[in-house]
Protein backbone atom coordinates (compact mmCIF):
# COMPACT_ATOMS: atom_id res chain seq x y z
CA UNK A 1 0.00 0.00 0.00
CA UNK A 2 3.12 1.98 0.02
CA UNK A 3 3.23 2.47 -3.69
CA UNK A 4 3.37 5.83 -5.31
CA UNK A 5 3.82 5.89 -8.86
CA UNK A 6 1.00 4.61 -11.03
CA UNK A 7 1.27 1.09 -12.64
CA UNK A 8 1.67 1.06 -16.98
CA UNK A 9 -0.79 -1.83 -18.24
CA UNK A 10 0.30 -3.99 -20.71
CA UNK A 11 0.23 -8.06 -21.21
CA UNK A 12 1.65 -10.38 -18.25
CA UNK A 13 -0.70 -13.36 -19.00
CA UNK A 14 2.03 -15.18 -19.60
CA UNK A 15 2.82 -15.33 -16.01
CA UNK A 16 0.61 -17.85 -14.53
CA UNK A 17 0.05 -16.11 -10.66
CA UNK A 18 -1.31 -17.87 -7.96
CA UNK A 19 -3.20 -13.86 -7.06
CA UNK A 20 -2.48 -10.90 -7.75
CA UNK A 21 -3.68 -8.16 -5.20
CA UNK A 22 -3.92 -4.35 -4.81
CA UNK A 23 -3.77 -3.67 -1.24
CA UNK A 24 -6.39 -2.10 0.31
CA UNK A 25 -5.36 1.54 0.65
CA UNK A 26 -3.55 1.77 -2.26
CA UNK A 27 -3.60 4.84 -4.21
CA UNK A 28 -2.00 4.25 -7.48
CA UNK A 29 -3.66 4.11 -11.14
CA UNK A 30 -3.06 0.53 -12.81
CA UNK A 31 -3.58 0.46 -16.40
CA UNK A 32 -5.34 2.92 -19.09
CA UNK A 33 -8.63 2.14 -21.29
CA UNK A 34 -6.26 1.74 -23.96
CA UNK A 35 -3.91 -0.47 -22.33
CA UNK A 36 -5.21 -2.18 -19.29
CA UNK A 37 -3.47 -4.82 -17.66
CA UNK A 38 -3.53 -8.11 -18.86
CA UNK A 39 -2.99 -10.58 -16.26
CA UNK A 40 -3.29 -14.71 -15.75
CA UNK A 41 -4.13 -15.65 -12.26
CA UNK A 42 -6.03 -17.81 -9.89
CA UNK A 43 -7.60 -15.23 -7.64
CA UNK A 44 -7.56 -11.26 -8.50
CA UNK A 45 -8.16 -8.80 -5.48
CA UNK A 46 -9.01 -5.00 -5.76
CA UNK A 47 -8.94 -3.34 -2.88
CA UNK A 48 -7.41 -0.04 -3.68
CA UNK A 49 -8.60 4.12 -3.96
CA UNK A 50 -6.76 4.17 -7.89
CA UNK A 51 -8.74 3.39 -10.84
CA UNK A 52 -7.64 -0.02 -12.26
CA UNK A 53 -8.12 -1.29 -16.21
CA UNK A 54 -7.89 -4.88 -16.10
CA UNK A 55 -7.93 -7.51 -18.49
CA UNK A 56 -7.82 -10.41 -16.33
CA UNK A 57 -7.87 -14.38 -16.50
CA UNK A 58 -9.06 -15.91 -13.32
CA UNK A 59 -10.91 -17.65 -11.64
CA UNK A 60 -12.37 -15.53 -8.93
CA UNK A 61 -11.98 -11.34 -8.85
CA UNK A 62 -13.11 -10.01 -5.98
CA UNK A 63 -13.24 -6.50 -5.88
CA UNK A 64 -13.35 -4.07 -2.28
CA UNK A 65 -12.22 -0.86 -3.98
CA UNK A 66 -13.48 2.46 -3.34
CA UNK A 67 -12.10 3.36 -6.88
CA UNK A 68 -13.15 2.63 -9.86
CA UNK A 69 -12.36 -0.88 -11.83
CA UNK A 70 -12.88 -1.03 -15.56
CA UNK A 71 -12.73 -4.89 -16.45
CA UNK A 72 -12.68 -5.95 -20.26
CA UNK A 73 -11.84 -9.38 -21.30
CA UNK A 74 -12.80 -11.57 -24.33
CA UNK A 75 -13.29 -14.91 -21.79
CA UNK A 76 -15.73 -15.66 -19.27
CA UNK A 77 -15.24 -14.64 -16.05
CA UNK A 78 -16.31 -17.71 -13.39
CA UNK A 79 -17.10 -15.67 -10.54
CA UNK A 80 -16.79 -12.05 -9.63
CA UNK A 81 -17.65 -10.81 -5.99
CA UNK A 82 -18.14 -7.11 -5.53
CA UNK A 83 -18.24 -5.38 -1.98
CA UNK A 84 -17.49 -1.67 -2.64
CA UNK A 85 -16.61 0.99 -5.39
CA UNK A 86 -17.86 0.99 -8.60
CA UNK A 87 -17.00 -1.70 -11.83
CA UNK A 88 -17.44 -1.67 -15.39
CA UNK A 89 -17.70 -5.26 -16.71
CA UNK A 90 -18.06 -6.74 -20.33
CA UNK A 91 -17.42 -10.00 -20.29
CA UNK A 92 -19.61 -13.06 -19.69
CA UNK A 93 -19.99 -13.99 -15.89
CA UNK A 94 -21.24 -17.09 -14.52
CA UNK A 95 -22.10 -15.45 -10.87
CA UNK A 96 -21.90 -12.14 -9.99
CA UNK A 97 -22.78 -11.33 -6.36
CA UNK A 98 -22.93 -7.52 -5.57
CA UNK A 99 -23.31 -6.55 -2.35
CA UNK A 100 -22.01 -3.38 -1.69
CA UNK A 101 -21.53 -0.38 -4.46
CA UNK A 102 -22.21 -0.10 -7.64
CA UNK A 103 -21.97 -2.71 -10.95
CA UNK A 104 -22.55 -1.70 -14.63
CA UNK A 105 -22.33 -4.84 -16.86
CA UNK A 106 -22.29 -3.92 -20.50
CA UNK A 107 -22.23 -0.70 -22.53
CA UNK A 108 -25.43 0.07 -23.68
CA UNK A 109 -26.21 -1.25 -27.41
CA UNK A 110 -22.75 -2.42 -27.43
CA UNK A 111 -22.47 -5.82 -25.54
CA UNK A 112 -24.47 -8.95 -25.14
CA UNK A 113 -22.39 -10.58 -22.59
CA UNK A 114 -24.30 -13.18 -20.42
CA UNK A 115 -24.52 -13.80 -16.51
CA UNK A 116 -25.32 -16.90 -15.42
CA UNK A 117 -26.57 -15.63 -11.43
CA UNK A 118 -26.53 -12.37 -10.42
CA UNK A 119 -26.97 -11.93 -6.92
CA UNK A 120 -27.78 -8.12 -5.47
CA UNK A 121 -28.26 -6.89 -2.14
CA UNK A 122 -27.55 -3.21 -0.85
CA UNK A 123 -25.97 -2.64 -3.99
CA UNK A 124 -27.12 -1.76 -7.23
CA UNK A 125 -26.21 -3.47 -11.15
CA UNK A 126 -26.96 -2.15 -13.93
CA UNK A 127 -27.75 -4.13 -16.29
CA UNK A 128 -26.88 -2.68 -19.83
CA UNK A 129 -26.50 -5.57 -21.97
CA UNK A 130 -28.63 -7.48 -24.05
CA UNK A 131 -27.46 -10.94 -23.05
CA UNK A 132 -29.36 -13.17 -21.08
CA UNK A 133 -29.53 -12.88 -16.90
CA UNK A 134 -30.36 -16.62 -16.41
CA UNK A 135 -31.40 -15.66 -12.28
CA UNK A 136 -31.51 -12.69 -10.42
CA UNK A 137 -31.59 -12.46 -6.56
CA UNK A 138 -32.40 -8.90 -5.56
CA UNK A 139 -32.11 -9.02 -1.95
CA UNK A 140 -32.75 -6.37 0.70
CA UNK A 141 -32.00 -2.58 -0.36
CA UNK A 142 -30.76 -4.13 -3.72
CA UNK A 143 -31.68 -2.65 -7.44
CA UNK A 144 -31.57 -4.03 -10.75
CA UNK A 145 -31.39 -1.88 -13.30
CA UNK A 146 -32.19 -2.19 -17.39
CA UNK A 147 -33.20 1.37 -17.83
CA UNK A 148 -29.54 2.03 -19.69
CA UNK A 149 -29.90 -0.60 -21.58
CA UNK A 150 -30.20 -0.37 -25.47
CA UNK A 151 -32.23 -3.81 -26.34
CA UNK A 152 -34.37 -6.37 -25.05
CA UNK A 153 -32.86 -8.52 -22.61
CA UNK A 154 -34.23 -11.93 -21.29
CA UNK A 155 -34.19 -12.32 -17.54
CA UNK A 156 -35.05 -16.43 -16.93
CA UNK A 157 -35.80 -16.44 -13.61
CA UNK A 158 -36.59 -13.04 -11.21
CA UNK A 159 -36.45 -13.79 -7.70
CA UNK A 160 -37.27 -10.14 -6.10
CA UNK A 161 -37.28 -10.10 -2.13
CA UNK A 162 -38.67 -7.98 0.18
CA UNK A 163 -37.07 -4.09 -0.50
CA UNK A 164 -35.28 -5.07 -4.00
CA UNK A 165 -35.99 -3.35 -6.43
CA UNK A 166 -36.35 -3.80 -10.12
CA UNK A 167 -36.18 -0.60 -12.41
CA UNK A 168 -37.62 -1.12 -16.05
CA UNK A 169 -38.90 1.74 -17.09
CA UNK A 170 -38.58 1.20 -20.73
CA UNK A 171 -39.86 -2.28 -20.38
CA UNK A 172 -36.75 -4.09 -21.73
CA UNK A 173 -36.50 -6.93 -19.85
CA UNK A 174 -38.24 -10.31 -21.07
CA UNK A 175 -39.27 -12.44 -17.82
CA UNK A 176 -39.33 -15.60 -19.12
CA UNK A 177 -40.92 -16.53 -15.83
CA UNK A 178 -42.24 -13.69 -14.34
CA UNK A 179 -41.23 -12.45 -11.05
CA UNK A 180 -40.76 -14.80 -7.66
Amino acid sequence: ADATVAMAGGDLSAVDAASFTVEVGCAINIGSSAAPLQIQATTVTIAGTGTVYITPNCTTMNVMASGSTYCSSTSTHPTINHHAGSTQTQAAITTLLVDGGVVTHGLAGKTTATVGTATVENATLYYNSTGTLTTANIKTSGTLSGNNCAGATTITTCNLYKNGRLLDTYNRFILTNGVA
